[in-house]
């Protein structure tokens, strides 16, 4: 069995999600569906980081879409008044 190796280099494609959540929901998709589009792209984005290998796609993929979605949480709670 492989090794499943997690490069940190792609802790800085989480930023990039959370622009692509923000843009989202300025276009006007709603809210509800935003973390389903996150992890949706955190798995397309994954898939190209892994060269779509299956175990390494999903680990990777879930991993950056979670974490978009925790971070733009995190930040959005942290500022409401």
């Amino acid at each position: 069995m492989e090794s499943i190796v997690i490069d940190p280099q792609f802790v800085a494609i989480v930023p990039v999600l959370i622009g692509l959540l923000a843009a989202m929901k300025q276009a006007g998709f709603e809210p509800r569906y935003i973390p389903l589009l996150a992890i949706g792209a955190g798995f397309i984005i994954g898939g190209f980081l892994t060269y779509w290998e299956p175990m390494q796609t999903l680990i990777i993929g879930g991993g950056l879409g979670l974490s978009a979605i925790g971070a733009h949480s995190g930040v959005k709670n942290t500022l409401k008044k």
